[in-house]
């Protein structure tokens, strides 16, 4: 695939997608975006998740 071997973000993204489906990388990555959201807003209002 040509990838380099010393990047990690992108490099798995592309591979889990050629293998197992965009979909799946998709649903990862959305997670992702909202545990960092609640993360932030529990941050601002001095509470954890």
């Amino acid at each position: 695939m040509n990838l380099n071997p010393n990047v990690w973000f992108k490099n798995v993204e592309v591979v889990a997608a050629k293998r197992i489906g965009r979909e799946t990388v998709q649903s990862v990555a959305n997670i992702f975006k909202y545990y960092l959201a609640y993360s932030l807003i529990a941050d601002r209002k001095g509470g954890q998740i």
